[in-house]
């Protein structure tokens, strides 16, 4: 395959991807589809393009709180821990507790 020049580039849907029209760098805007566009400037109106899917970014834990209402327990009693997790809008809030290891 052999290249000529730069060719301009263009998204057919800047408001899910936008695309430098020099060096067709692509950055994702929102999700959504559209089309990445390379057009020749010979005069021969030729162009390629490709199908871009954006996906919505997976959203991660940044903290887990773990609390309780006391710090200290009888022998053979229980105590109910809770977990907080932030952001409220993670994508994947559940924790576990793992099993303890009896010393």
């Amino acid at each position: 395959m052999r290249t000529i020049g730069r060719l301009p580039w263009s998204s057919s849907n800047a408001t899910v991807a936008t695309v430098n029209a020099t060096t067709g760098l692509v950055t994702a805007v929102s999700e959504g589809n559209t089309n990445i566009v390379a057009t020749a400037t010979d005069g021969s109106n030729v162009s390629g393009s490709a199908a871009l899917q954006v996906t919505a970014s997976q959203i991660l834990v940044t903290s887990i709180t773990v609390s309780s209402g006391r710090a200290s327990i009888p022998d053979d009693a229980t105590e109910q821990f809770n977990a907080n997790v932030l952001p409220g809008n993670a994508d994947n809030r559940a924790v576990t507790f793992p099993p303890v290891m009896r010393l």
